[in-house]
């Protein structure tokens, strides 16, 4: 949930610093336009197909990249304590999954599956961002069986989302199964995502998809 306020110093704004102030400055920024992205893809995108025009793709991939550019700023000054700078974790697997978004959704788009193969990159960042974030919070995500004893709770999706559709958009296996892993791994419930039924649903789904085709490699 999104509280708006009046503090300009939060950031909830069009305007990107050279520098974000703190990591609640740089979530209200990266909220104020990634829902303002959403809005015009819902707005106009009826038949899952990209809309918008090319001009639109790339006024949001600036905005995107000139965020990351004023949280990198933020993360050089070395005074974040581990809460904070797992928080920052979390934000930059937003900002990874809301670059894709445009990528994929905006202006010429992605058409065809192996389209997707571009953002391999970004699946990548995607999973190492969540281990270090769920590393933080004291979770092994080498053990898709351990199930946490107090599993966390968010009304964002910012984690569970971001790793299902990298299994789902994908096509590296062995980034899918680290994916699974990491879902399986860290209980989690944000907003209706949970993270373990996602992973193991991402699971059911990779293995119908490979039926029949053996051992499969990156």
């Amino acid at each position: 949930m999104v509280f708006i306020t009046q503090d300009p110093s939060l950031d909830f704004h069009s305007e990107l610093p050279t520098a974000f102030a703190s990591i609640e400055a740089a979530r209200n920024s990266l909220d104020y336009h990634w829902n303002g992205c959403i809005r015009m893809i819902n707005r106009q995108n009826v038949q899952g197909k990209p809309v918008g025009s090319e001009a639109d793709r790339q006024h949001y991939l600036k905005i995107f990249r000139d965020w990351n550019t004023a949280l990198e700023a933020l993360l050089s000054d070395n005074t974040l304590d581990a809460r904070s700078m797992q928080g920052a974790r979390v934000l930059q697997i937003s900002h990874t999954f809301a670059t894709i978004t445009v990528q994929a959704q905006l202006g010429s788009g992605f058409l065809k599956e192996s389209d997707w193969d571009l953002c391999l990159h970004y699946h990548h960042r995607i999973i190492a961002l969540a281990e270090e974030a769920f590393n933080g919070a004291g979770c092994d995500s080498n053990d898709s069986d351990r199930v946490q004893e107090a599993p966390s709770f968010s009304l964002d999706m910012n984690i569970v989302w971001p790793l299902y559709a990298v299994t789902h958009k994908c096509r590296d296996p062995v980034l899918c199964r680290k994916a699974v892993a990491l879902l399986k791994s860290s209980p989690r419930q944000e907003s209706i995502w949970d993270s373990v039924l996602a992973g193991r649903v991402a699971e059911k789904l990779i293995s119908i998809e490979e039926k029949g085709l053996g051992v499969v490699r990156s």
